[in-house]
């Protein structure tokens, strides 16, 4: 309800890895703003606005423009709409089997 609800989803971590929070956003077609940080790289452009890491008038501002703008926001949403079917169950399960599938053939001709 709350996604649902919200006109945008802002994830202001210093440190991240791969937020399944940005995922969900996405498949509730929010836009994202974020600091620039590595671990929020994966994220296509026209889906997220960044600020300068730990920039926080320029998040604000990032924010503010989103929250102004709604051709910008319309556009943001249908574009993480989009993106978000990269990151299906059956996308994710077939590459976590290519990924095992690859390291145990490596390992096995490791030890031939």
């Amino acid at each position: 309800n709350l996604f649902k609800r919200s006109s945008l989803v802002v994830i202001p971590s210093r440190h991240e890895t791969f937020p399944l929070v940005a995922l969900e956003a996405m498949a509730y077609s929010k836009p994202l703003v974020s600091f620039s940080i590595d671990g929020l790289s994966w994220i296509p452009n026209g889906c997220i606005l960044q600020a300068p890491s730990f920039d926080t008038k320029i998040l604000a501002k990032q924010i503010a423009r989103i929250l102004k703008d709604s051709s910008l926001r319309k556009r943001m949403s249908a574009k993480s709409l989009a993106e978000v079917s990269n990151f299906t169950w059956d996308k994710s399960a077939k590459q976590y089997h290519a990924a095992v599938t690859e390291v145990t053939q490596v390992s096995k001709i490791a030890y031939d």
